[in-house]
């Protein structure tokens, strides 16, 4: 009882202390587009009188920072969820969610080829929070391809590959894609927050499997490796 007792009052501590590491990192992430949304509605609450050159990009510039803001929280939500919630295992048919997330982000990225090669495959977990997992890797990888290019997207032996065709991650940058919040020395210019990949890393570790990378001129492969299924 209690070495039982101990295990659960660490695991509180590491929960309390995660939490905390992600209110920093929050803090620190969400200011930035704050103060330009503020100082953009500041702006337009001038009227006719703004100093501005073009008020309509002004406003979609507006717009779209709260679409991105939107997406950040967001994903600050599936990470809080993640690492506070209990997973209800049930068996879950991967070749089945792998396919629909392909036809959803198939028509994100109407200009990439989405192609699939899919073993039927089960495996034991959360399918909203796998899923999650499966949507953010296609994802990153759709929007890393080129234009007209192709994504492979390949799931046998309990292993998910999500190959693209874009440039490819920086060496340097490579130990550190599924941090929080990380944003590669390539990714100026590119929609993202750097969570989708820590939230495929963390779906990852609480189902007992691993996600890896590699990557090269010739764009960059996912792996995420499941648990097997006991038969």
């Amino acid at each position: 009882m209690l070495d039982r007792l101990e295990t659960m009052v660490k695991q509180l501590e590491e929960a309390r202390r995660a939490q905390r590491q992600l209110i920093g990192d929050a803090s620190h992430e969400l200011r930035a587009p704050l103060a330009t949304l503020r100082a953009n509605v500041e702006l337009l609450s001038l009227g006719g009188t703004a100093p501005v050159g073009d008020r309509e990009t002004l406003l979609a510039d507006t717009l779209a920072g709260i679409e991105d803001l939107t997406a950040l929280v967001a994903q600050l939500i599936d990470l809080a969820r993640e690492d506070q919630r209990v997973h209800e295992r049930v068996p879950v048919e991967l070749d089945r969610v792998v396919l629909e997330e392909i036809d959803r982000m198939q028509r994100r990225y109407a200009g990439v080829t989405f192609a699939a090669d899919v073993d039927r495959t089960t495996v034991i977990g959360d399918i909203e929070a796998l899923t999650r997992a499966i949507a953010n890797l296609l994802d990153n990888a759709g929007k890393w391809s080129r234009a007209g290019g192709m994504v492979r997207v390949r799931l046998r032996d309990s292993a998910l590959e999500v190959r693209d065709d874009g440039p490819g991650i920086d060496p340097a940058d490579l130990p550190h894609v599924f941090d929080r919040f990380y944003r590669g020395s390539r990714a100026a210019g590119v929609p993202g927050s750097g969570l989708g990949l820590a939230i495929v890393a963390q779906v990852m570790a609480s189902h007992g499997g691993r996600v890896s990378v590699r990557s090269g001129g010739g764009g960059t492969v996912f792996t995420a490796s499941f648990a097997p299924t006991d038969p």
